[in-house]
């Protein structure tokens, strides 16, 4: 039986919202031990940026790692049969960052593996949008796509600087490092209009001599797809937008809402990893950052509908009353003093003869 909805936080409305979401679209909720042979991370470090694996002996002398990331635990026990599997997840993963210092991050996502290359990422970058939106209605979801970024360096590695000059969007040192025809391209790609037809045609005049019809096709119908179900506003193409490429390919994105600083949301299509694990298939997933989102889901200091001073002696009348605020889907605070009603949504007194009246707050 699900709780009432006045007693569930704001963050556990969201977490609900968001399983119901992608229960809708076919996914199983996938759960896993909160620590696993530390192998399989070692052995894919990369995917977890600069931050690192917290590891620890067990009782049998193996190296074992707090999980410090869900979409590789799901790959490990992916098992290709020709059937796509989608999964979605709510789990904390623990990492160790550059400092040093320890940090639990708590992650809800999908993951997509298998089927057609053009269909799961249409499903998953919806998806990525709907999730946006059970948060606030202003939200951008910024969309790079690493096979055109391919394409504009053309015969240039991408380094780990030039990368870094991509996301920065620094032109001055990109073309020093990439040439003056390369950079050209770039610089095109790192400053595409707002609009998404816009975005689309600048890009294809930016590409015309990369050999990257099949690329912009790909990105087009993606965008057409976002645009048939109304949420063209909330995207933008944004080419600094970048993850690891030695997992990462096609398209990859991030989700930011207004007002907060960070990015709450990131994802893409990440084959390479798949090919890495000897499991070569299709891969699309994201992972929405609650702690990131903890501002807008922050309840009041007390976090409930209704506060209720009780003066009254008869103890049946107070529970009765409680009683059937709950069954309104309310939440209840029975409180001594007015103190302990601070943060409430409404404060109600009960007197000695039992009235009750609402009180100012």
């Amino acid at each position: 039986m699900q709780p009432p909805a006045g007693v569930l936080t704001r963050e556990e409305k969201a977490v609900l919202a968001l399983r119901e979401l992608y229960r809708s679209y076919g996914y199983r909720r996938y759960r896993i031990d909160k620590f696993e042979p530390y192998d399989l991370y070692r052995d894919n470090k990369d995917f977890l940026g600069e931050e690192t694996a917290i590891t620890f002996p067990d009782s049998r002398g193996r190296l074992m790692a707090l999980k410090p990331d869900v979409t590789m635990s799901i790959v490990n026990d992916y098992r290709p049969d020709g059937r796509a599997r989608k999964w979605h997840y709510t789990e904390n993963v623990f990492r160790r960052g550059g400092d040093g210092e320890f940090r639990e991050i708590r992650q809800i996502g999908i993951e997509y593996l298998g089927g057609g290359p053009l269909y799961p990422q249409a499903e998953v970058l919806l998806l990525a949008l709907k999730s946006l939106a059970v948060f606030s209605d202003k939200f951008i979801l910024a969309v790079g796509h690493l096979g055109l970024l391919n394409k504009a360096l053309g015969d240039v590695p991408p380094s780990a600087l030039l990368l870094d000059c991509v996301r920065r969007k620094n032109a001055h040192d990109l073309a020093r490092l990439v040439g003056d025809g390369n950079a050209g391209v770039l610089s095109k790609l790192l400053d595409l209009p707002a609009e998404l037809p816009r975005a689309l045609a600048a890009l294809d005049s930016a590409l015309a001599d990369r050999d990257a019809g099949g690329e912009l096709e790909e990105l087009r119908t993606l965008c057409d797809v976002v645009e048939r179900n109304g949420l063209g506003r909330h995207l933008r193409l944004d080419f600094s937008v970048l993850h690891g490429l030695n997992y990462y390919n096609g398209m990859c994105f991030q989700g930011c809402v207004d007002g907060l600083a960070r990015p709450v949301l990131n994802g893409g299509r990440y084959d390479g990893l798949l090919e890495k694990m000897g499991k070569p298939s299709v891969a699309v997933g994201f992972a929405v950052y609650l702690a990131e989102l903890e501002a807008l889901l922050r309840d009041g200091p007390q976090g409930v509908d209704v506060a209720l001073i009780n003066r009254c002696p008869d103890l049946a009348a107070v529970l009765d009353r409680v009683e059937e605020w709950v069954r309104q889907g309310r939440s209840v605070r029975v409180c001594r003093v007015r103190a302990e009603a601070d943060g409430a949504a409404s404060v109600w007194l009960v007197d000695e003869s039992g009235a009750l009246r609402e009180e100012d707050r």
